[in-house]
């Protein structure tokens, strides 16, 4: 597969390319393995580094979170509005 550049967000010039996020599936939110595993697949698929991956901060996300963290995948950890969850 023939990789493309990264398009600029803006058409000023010098200008530097931003970050890009994409969601594991939200039906895998309760499921740590299974998070774990999309994030990997999305990271290695798109294969950049203004990638970030977001997960949630679930109980189950929070493993998988973590894990991703050790592994160099870049995260971005959507909310947790739950006190269980914040105490983690």
């Amino acid at each position: 597969m023939q990789r493309t550049p990264c398009i600029r967000y803006t058409t000023a010039p010098n200008a530097a390319t931003g970050y890009v996020s994409l969601e594991v599936s939200p039906f895998l939110a309760k499921d740590t393995d299974g998070t774990l595993k999309d994030a990997r697949r999305l990271w290695a698929a798109v294969n950049r580094p203004n990638l970030m991956v977001k997960i949630p901060a679930t109980l189950e996300g929070i493993p998988a979170i973590q894990q991703c963290i050790s592994e160099g995948i870049i995260l971005l950890s959507l909310c947790c509005l739950r006190k269980e969850c914040t105490r983690r």
